[in-house]
């Protein structure tokens, strides 16, 4: 577990490679954002997430599998995962982005990711597409979901420019 890191993993490099190769720039992970976005099109108005399907619970994925071992803690871990991701999407789309997120799973073609990559950054904020590889969250096209206690919480950290932390006085030591 120590080697798992959020930032620069192999998937995001690919990305970022396969969009730089061609000729988009962008920002990585900035703070500003909800869910520190892996990549950002700030001209665009776009976004990119990379999740691992591990983490993230890709559905009917055979990477998200559930460990053997403390199955209880795992399932709070991935649950909480997935709620912050969604609310990260929503907090995005309320400002007026526009959000696309790759899959660990559908990174294997290059081809494929080059094709996804160029369908969202240049097709207008109106149009929405969505395959079994990536999820696309337009303004228009997804109603924002209902925050639950903590998902507000999670989201007023993230309003005021805190890290989230599960730990109360954590995220305030953090930052002072």
């Amino acid at each position: 577990m120590a080697r798992v890191h959020g930032k620069d993993t192999a998937p995001e490099l690919f990305v970022r490679q396969t969009a730089h190769s061609l000729g988009y720039r962008f920002r990585i992970h900035r703070a500003d954002l909800p869910g520190r976005p892996d990549m950002v099109f700030p001209s665009r108005k776009k976004v990119i997430f990379i999740h691992g399907c591990f983490w993230h619970r890709h559905k009917e994925c055979k990477r998200a599998s559930v460990p053997q071992t403390r199955q209880e803690y795992w399932l709070k871990k991935f649950a909480l995962n997935v709620a912050r991701d969604k609310l990260n999407v929503a907090a995005l789309i309320e400002a007026g982005w526009e959000v696309l997120v790759l899959w660990e799973c559908g990174l294997r073609n290059r081809d494929s990711v080059v094709r996804e990559l160029r369908t969202f950054l240049e097709a207008p904020t109106s149009e929405c597409v969505s395959t079994p590889s990536l999820t696309r969250a337009c303004p228009a096209a997804r109603p924002a979901p209902t925050l639950t206690r903590r998902g507000d919480e999670v989201l007023a950290r993230q309003r005021q420019g805190r890290k989230y932390s599960k730990q109360p006085g954590r995220a305030d030591r953090a930052n002072s």
